[in-house]
């Protein structure tokens, strides 16, 4: 009877100290830059010798903001990308610091480091920041 007792007392702190470790992984993962999930604004566009950044007037009355195109990696794998108010929802994967970012079955892949997603899109460069 004792030992049934402690079989399932030390299988039930077993249960809680797993329940935490997920938690605070997920947590620590997130404080530490270890995890890509979160919202990426605009922070700059290069495309051959022309390095556009947020503020700069790029003609017809179009100035960029941080708002031009964002991207929200979400923790159940799904991105929301929105540019120029339109929505469209997609997919994202991690392989180290390489996210591949998928609309409609078209893959793009960015590379990520800590707050910053970096992608190249027809030529030019796109840097998007938390």
């Amino acid at each position: 009877m004792i030992r049934k007792a402690k079989i399932w007392l030390v299988t039930a702190l077993l249960c809680i100290v797993s329940a935490f470790s997920f938690t605070a992984c997920d947590f620590i993962a997130e404080l530490f830059g270890v995890s890509p999930v979160g919202k990426y604004y605009f922070d700059s566009m290069t495309s051959g010798s022309e390095t556009y950044e947020v503020g700069d007037n790029m003609g017809n009355g179009i100035v960029l903001t941080k708002d031009f195109m964002v991207i929200e990696l979400k923790d159940d794998n799904v991105m929301i990308f929105t540019t120029m108010g339109m929505q469209i929802e997609g997919t994202w994967e991690q392989n180290g610091d390489e996210l591949t970012l998928t609309i409609q079955n078209d893959p793009q892949v960015a590379s990520w480091k800590k707050d910053t997603l970096t992608m190249e899109e027809d030529g030019a460069t796109i840097v998007l920041k938390k």
